[in-house]
């Protein structure tokens, strides 16, 4: 699952980015997902592949602005969300999740 997501994030990418702390993001929105379905071992369904990837892109994109909530530089303005995933993502999340043994 993680080579494809890698595929699949290099295409949405214009720019050269760092695989390797990419490979790291996927990997580790993987656990954080697994974690939260209690899923231990099991692998996620492969439906589940664009939150991941939304997840490592999300983390990906803040990893120099850690601790920034907005910054604005000659009139222009960014604001950094705490909310990664919509309503919907969370449902789909949800609708997913193990009860814990």
């Amino acid at each position: 699952m993680v080579d494809e997501i890698l595929r699949s994030l290099a295409i949405r990418l214009d720019e050269e980015f760092d695989e390797e702390l990419m490979r790291d993001y996927v990997t580790e929105s993987i656990v954080e997902i697994k974690d939260y379905l209690n899923y231990g071992d099991n692998p996620l369904p492969n439906s589940l592949a664009s939150i991941v990837k939304k997840m490592a892109m999300a983390k990906y994109n803040t990893f120099s602005m850690a601790g920034i909530k907005s910054e604005s530089y000659n009139g222009f303005s960014q604001s950094l969300h705490e909310n990664i995933l919509t309503v919907e993502e969370l449902k789909q999340l949800r609708s997913k999740r193990k009860l814990p043994k």
